[in-house]
């Protein structure tokens, strides 16, 4: 029978209430995250085991009567250590091949739960294990795999093997970018487009005038800004982590929580965020309607001078909407090279459509559904909290759902998720997980729970097609390199000239008219 002991918690936080485990579940403390074993670390418990004999044997030796038998008490003691010691060797060995718990699981799980950690006045959640991880591939069983892989992905994405979907996810098969849709407020124009350009790099549409839309979307950092957090007007720090707009045109809604219709939408409530850009329409009317060369941008552009809200947001949307992805390596291998893919990446290909899961809601062009829904990394109940669309709705089912990103250019856009507190394998290792749960997650309308951040609010609703993966550590270096294949090369962007207010260009000339004419020279 396996050896058991209580153990106060296995993992850091208090996350699980004092439980019974086997020995062999106590990694990492015997075992490394790959699950192999830690040579130091298996002497611990035979050092408590050989302090306590030899404290016993101490009590017994003071209280021999008979000094001539003591030599051959002290062998005796050194007999019965080693084979207490060989014997709590041999339970090891065969505990570990039969426990219950696998140290990977253990360790996988510790790091799930640590994500999400429930408040301290809150019932501990039940450990949900995840299936243990599949075996590696030998190397010539790989070898055969990824030439199996070859022959299905090299014919056309119809006749591509059926992806892992659920049972009512309307889903895409993965493609090139196509032509976005013409704006949804009025159609776009060369003179429109270069109009927008201009305005996306300019400060001056801020109320302080130190932050243009550039600012957070840089296309040197895949037009988003690498921060965790964005920052705000005065270096305010702002609540998510700033999304990458290539491609922003192609999706049906913006933001984190989809409160944008469109690009002109996101781009008015962005100028308007006092957190933001704390503009005013007045305000804008005022700066650029003061500037000839704005002016001029403004006629050709929409046939007259007139500066307004709708118009700025239009052109800034316009100019948005030219920026597109679709000359990754992956692109390049839809479109018949058939070696842009490195072996790594066309097994995670293969992954990412069916064991993985990741197909039904990074679907597509875009790999995203467009779609809401809910990871449960909410940080309910801290002071980080973000409980997403709930914010915007108030609805019950929409607390923790956020909008699936777009994987394109994934690599060039971390720290990742709406908090930014990710890192790209961290990210994996959660999915592979289940990611977290919360207790009563899917009974929310029921237990909406109370707490200094939260007030009364309902639970963050977990995704039904978040589910425990069982992938190994080559799987997840296969999908790392899959979706290290939808990098964009790198281009660099040069801002445009902005336009000089009519009072600097006056004083512009009137230097330029009093220097000396060897100096103009």
């Amino acid at each position: 029978m396996p050896i058991r002991l209580v153990f106060p918690s296995v993992c850091s936080g208090n996350v699980h209430s004092e439980r019974t485990v086997s020995l062999t579940a106590v990694a990492p403390r015997l075992y490394t995250r790959d699950g192999q074993f830690k040579t130091g670390a298996l002497f611990t418990p035979y050092h408590d085991l050989t302090g306590t004999v030899t404290r016993a044997w101490h009590i017994f030796e003071t209280h021999l009567p008979l000094k001539r038998f003591r030599k051959l008490c002290e062998v005796l003691r050194d007999l019965i250590l080693k084979v207490a010691i060989l014997l709590m060797l041999v339970l090891f060995i065969v505990q570990g091949s039969g426990a219950s718990l696998s140290a990977q699981e253990t360790a996988s799980t510790c790091e799930v739960n640590a994500t999400n950690r429930e408040p301290e006045t809150t019932a501990s959640p039940s450990v949900a294990l995840k299936p243990k991880a599949r075996a590696v591939r030998s190397i010539e069983e790989r070898s055969q795999h990824i030439q199996r892989l070859r022959k299905e992905y090299e014919l056309p994405t119809s006749n591509w093997p059926a992806p892992a979907v659920d049972a009512g996810v309307k889903w895409r098969e993965l493609g090139t970018i196509e032509a976005p849709p013409v704006s949804a407020l009025a159609p776009t124009s060369p003179a429109k487009i270069q109009l927008g350009r201009v305005l996306f790099f300019d400060p001056r549409l801020s109320r302080t005038k130190e932050m243009a839309c550039a600012s957070c979307h840089d296309p040197d950092l895949g037009w988003a800004d690498g921060r965790m957090s964005a920052f705000g007007l005065g270096r305010t720090i702002l609540a998510r982590n700033t999304p990458s707009i290539l491609n922003a045109s192609l999706q049906p809604a913006l933001f984190w929580d989809s409160r944008a219709r469109n690009l002109e939408d996101q781009a008015r409530q962005v100028l308007l965020n006092p957190k933001e850009m704390g503009a005013t329409e007045a305000d804008l009317i005022a700066t650029l309607g003061n500037i000839s060369e704005y002016r001029v941008l403004f006629q050709e552009a929409f046939g007259s001078e007139s500066v307004s809200l709708d118009r700025v947001s239009q052109a800034i949307a316009a100019f948005e909407t030219t920026l597109l992805g679709g000359r990754s390596p992956f692109d390049r291998f839809l479109n018949g090279q058939s070696q842009a893919l490195s072996d790594s990446a066309l097994v995670g290909l293969d992954l990412f459509r069916r064991e993985a899961r990741c197909i039904n809601c990074h679907h597509g062009p875009t790999f995203s559904d467009g779609q809401l829904h809910g990871l449960n990394i909410s940080h309910y109940g801290n002071k980080r909290e973000d409980l997403g669309r709930y914010n915007v709705t108030g609805a019950a089912q929409d607390s923790g759902l956020f909008r699936t990103p777009s994987l394109r250019n994934v690599t060039a856009t971390g720290p990742y998720m709406h908090s930014g507190l990710f890192e790209l394998d961290e990210l994996l290792t959660l999915y592979n997980a289940g990611m977290p749960r919360t207790p009563h997650a899917n009974d929310n309308s029921k237990t909406p729970r109370s707490s200094q951040y939260s007030g009364t609010k309902p639970l963050p609703v977990k995704s039904p097609l978040l589910k425990p993966l069982g992938l190994n550590s080559q799987d997840l270096q296969d999908l790392a390199s899959f979706l290290e294949a939808l990098a964009e090369p790198r281009i660099r962007i040069r801002p445009p000239e902005l336009p000089a207010s009519d009072s600097q260009r006056e004083l512009t000339n009137q230097k330029a008219a009093s220097r000396p004419a060897d100096e103009s020279s």
